[in-house]
């Protein structure tokens, strides 16, 4: 949406919209060529609404979209990429946006899966994960706690690395194993975890947590060629 006060065209540099501003609300394509428009659409405008999907954000707004001194509302909701691709199916997560849900130091028992929601939750969503959300525990949704500024990723704790007692938390304690583990040993300690992980949920449960979880712990922890 752009708001238009007194603007003045590019070739002109006469009014083209009168006072009171009126707010124009436009479509543009999303290809690359198709850019340009963009910039004609931006030029002039005193302020924009940016409506992005949090799941495409590298394809939904250009920074030169809005120039320079011109005011801005942002509004998005949902998931990151980031937590739809390090979180587990049944974390919350997947569905909802920081803030949405609350964040505990470990899983347990007073947070059970609830096959109706999709995800862990008491009256909100929980993550259990830390360092899989990268956000610290912490009661975002249920009492309005402001996720931090800027905060690190939470390392993995000491009773993250203990073998859980229910698979649903099995790649949540793989992602642990892999970052605890310094990059010199990563591979043994994928090992170790699968041969742990396998005496206790059996092969095909650990292979597929495995799968899960293994590509994108190594792409970010290896040197890429």
């Amino acid at each position: 949406m752009k708001v238009a006060d007194g603007c003045t065209s590019r070739r002109t540099r006469s009014p083209t919209w009168g006072y009171p501003p009126y707010p124009y609300l436009f479509g543009t394509p999303g290809q690359d060529r198709f850019w340009f428009v963009w910039d004609e659409l931006a030029l002039g405008a005193v302020g924009a609404v940016v409506l992005a999907d949090t799941r495409r954000l590298a394809d939904c707004v250009r920074h030169a979209l809005v120039p320079p001194g011109c005011r801005t509302i942002g509004a998005m909701s949902g998931p990151t990429p980031h937590s739809c691709e390090q979180t587990c199916v049944v974390c919350p997560a997947q569905q909802l946006g920081p803030g949405e849900f609350d964040v505990a130091d470990r899983p347990g028992p007073d947070f059970a899966y609830r096959p109706n929601l999709g995800w862990r939750a008491t009256t909100d969503g929980v993550g259990v994960h830390p360092y899989r959300v990268s956000l610290p525990p912490g009661r975002y949704a249920s009492a309005g706690e402001t996720i931090p500024d800027q905060a690190p990723r939470p390392a993995p704790t000491p009773e993250a690395l203990e073998l859980p007692a229910d698979v649903m938390d099995l790649e949540g304690w793989i992602v642990a194993v892999l970052r605890a583990a310094p990059v010199d040993q990563i591979f043994s300690a994928s090992a170790r975890a699968e041969r742990l992980a396998t005496e206790r949920f059996g092969a095909k449960a650990t292979v597929a947590a495995l799968r899960r979880v293994l590509p994108m712990e190594l792409a970010a922890r290896l040197p890429q060629p």
